[in-house]
């Protein structure tokens, strides 16, 4: 893959994409590494305070049922509290292991080509191998009020908005051949699965949505049947899709069956 050399933002369409990938080179998004590392460390702080708040619900069911202080209901309703605050745990655990790709990665985060991509400089997707794909951006999303502390919680410590899914065929060797801090990028399902690419979490914010154009644009160019989109359900059916077993998979350069309701 040669070096990049940038489209200017005022042309119009993707043109300048498509001219780009045609003349045989690459457009390189920098990985935002003070940025990545800051979110890993932030994930660890999440973790740290859900379970400390575990233990608490958990250690006061217990007073509760030993000592009989207030009616036994209430050891039920904190025992409840440690079970949610736990699933609040997993997640954040799963965020904080995808967020271990800022420690593996290169300056270059994401190469893409008409040949296909490179991840965060080890991990090399050719165009051939990806069998369909979506990308969502739902950093502008409005959310409602009570939410406020919720999200910023989420972005502190990485959890995603905008990302790249894609399937992959040949998926496992691709995971096994990866560093270990990169086996996170991949969801794999007995031989199924793809990659989910992080982007708001790992580039620039001036980069994320030239970074997805970049990867549809150059997807589309060599046949495979990537989009993107800002349709929640959407974006849950072709994540489906593109990650789920064999039955539900399509092959390059075609898209699933038309189904009723599909424009």
């Amino acid at each position: 893959m040669t070096e990049a050399v940038v489209p200017h933002p005022s042309d119009p369409g993707a043109s300048a994409w498509r001219e780009l990938f045609a003349s045989g080179q690459s457009w390189v998004v920098p990985f935002d590494r003070a940025a990545a590392l800051r979110r890993l460390r932030g994930s660890v702080v999440v973790m740290v305070g859900c379970a400390v708040v575990i233990a608490a619900w958990m250690t006061l069911t217990v007073v509760i049922l030993t000592t009989g202080f207030v009616a036994p209901a209430y050891a039920w309703i904190c025992g409840l509290l440690a079970v949610a605050f736990s699933f609040i745990f997993v997640r954040f655990y799963l965020t904080h292991r995808r967020m271990r790709i800022a420690r593996a990665s290169t300056a270059e985060y994401l190469v893409v080509s008409a040949e296909g991509l490179r991840v965060a400089g080890h991990v090399t997707v050719p165009w051939s191998v990806v069998g369909g794909g979506i990308g969502v951006d739902a950093r502008n999303e409005v959310q409602p009020a009570y939410r406020a502390f919720a999200v910023g919680v989420e972005q502190y410590a990485g959890v995603m908005q905008a990302e790249f899914a894609l399937s992959v065929r040949g998926v496992r060797s691709l995971r096994d051949a990866a560093p270990r801090d990169l086996r996170a990028l991949f969801e794999v399902i007995g031989t199924h699965g793809g990659i989910r690419i992080p982007i708001d979490t790992m580039v620039p914010p001036v980069h994320v949505v030239r970074a997805m154009e970049a990867i549809c644009v150059a997807g589309l160019m060599s046949g495979a049947n990537v989009e993107i989109s800002s349709d929640r359900g959407r974006v849950f059916t072709r994540v489906m899709d593109v990650l789920g077993p064999g039955r539900r998979r399509y092959p390059i350069g075609e898209g699933r069956p038309k189904r009723s309701g599909d424009k």
